[in-house]
């Protein structure tokens, strides 16, 4: 990661570190009604849940995030540790699968970055 890293840096190019957001213990509910998803009825917030497995290689790619962020040309958002539960506080539901996160779900990160990086006046 770091090589790639400098090599992009040596091309003038700024890095953006998104990490990966936290898996959930189990897979959405295939037919949830729209009622169940407004009620939150099939999720909750222990419905995120890391392995101690899963946690060791999140650890260790926040550690090697962290590191490459001390670059100044290089930004790490942690997004393990800003998304708490499944759901947004509009209540959309944020995951596509166990751990892909859909559009709703991206977007819930755009107000961190668009604060993150708003100084470079990209």
């Amino acid at each position: 990661v770091g090589d790639f890293v400098q090599t992009l840096l040596d091309s003038g190019i700024k890095v953006v570190l998104l990490g990966q957001a936290p898996p959930l213990a189990r897979l959405p509910k295939p037919g949830a009604s729209i009622l169940d998803q407004l009620l939150k009825r099939d999720w909750k917030e222990n419905d995120i849940h890391l392995s101690p497995d899963q946690a060791k290689r999140l650890d260790l790619e926040y550690d090697v995030y962290q590191a490459l962020s001390s670059d100044p040309d290089v930004y790490h958002l942690p997004t393990r540790d800003m998304l708490k539960e499944p759901y947004s506080k509009e209540g959309n539901f944020l995951y596509d699968d166990q751990n892909h996160l859909k559009f709703q779900g991206a977007m819930y990160f755009y107000d961190y970055l668009d604060e993150m990086l708003r100084p470079l006046k990209l």
